[in-house]
């Protein structure tokens, strides 16, 4: 596996984030994976998701190499920072509890990120696939591929890559993303930079816990509650405090 990890990827490693509220993580660690919506067996868990996102990411308008509807996998992000996790930053997203109760506007106070090595999730043999813009619009469309030799070219990685970086995890090797993530009109290459930089990881039916690399926390409160849970279950990946990844 290592030969696998360290052959592709460009010039550094590449990683896949899913920020969670951290309440949802004990469910997780017990099932032992982290499922897809349309799982048999689905998960109840906080939503912070839009509605009108969720009905068309189970819907068949991407074409998927492994089939299906986005729904069907776990997703992840490249980076920490993307417009999604702006916006619960920014106080635009309420959660919803798993039964249903509107909780009010979720707070990153309260999310973690579940980080994932990209090169060991393909050597695991799961179904594995990457998009090269984000799976919440059609234009403009994005391709999903499975061929991992050619993610350092299908994902617009200098828009990652670019100085000055923020929230690197120098503890698994993380190098850090650019801060800015939002379009702008000139130069051109940041027009579609929201889009770009939500570029998906996407794992088919479930991810198992154990392919976790690190969980990253925003607080010392976050770290204890989840230091606990990680120890009732058996976690064998790092946590680590890293409040910038949460700005």
């Amino acid at each position: 596996m290592q030969q696998l990890v360290s052959k592709i990827g460009g010039r550094m490693a590449r990683f896949g984030f899913r920020q969670i509220d951290y309440r949802d993580l004990a469910m997780f660690l017990q099932d032992g994976e982290i499922r897809s919506k349309n799982h048999l067996h689905a998960q109840a868990c906080h939503q912070t998701s839009h509605a009108n996102l969720v009905q068309m990411r189970g819907e068949p308008v991407f074409t998927l190499p492994h089939g299906g509807v986005v729904n069907d996998y776990v997703a992840l992000y490249f980076s920490p920072v993307t417009g999604f996790a702006y916006s619960v930053h920014k106080g635009k997203t309420n959660v919803i509890a798993p039964d249903g109760r509107d909780l009010g506007v979720s707070s990153a106070a309260s999310r973690i990120f579940l980080v994932v090595n990209v090169a060991e999730v393909v050597a695991s043999g799961l179904q594995v696939s990457f998009s090269n813009s984000a799976l919440n619009k059609q234009a403009p469309q994005p391709v999903v591929i499975d061929d991992y030799g050619r993610l350092p070219t299908h994902v617009n990685w200098a828009l990652f890559d670019e100085a000055p970086l923020v929230c690197a995890i120098p503890e698994i090797g993380y190098a850090g993303v650019h801060g800015w993530c939002q379009d702008k009109d000139s130069p051109p290459k940041y027009q579609v930079r929201s889009s770009s930089r939500m570029a998906e990881l996407l794992v088919k039916d479930a991810l198992p816990v154990d392919l976790i690399a690190c969980i990253v926390v925003p607080s010392e409160a976050i770290f204890q509650a989840v230091s606990a849970v990680a120890h009732q279950y058996g976690f064998r990946g790092q946590i680590v405090k890293k409040s910038g990844c949460f700005v």
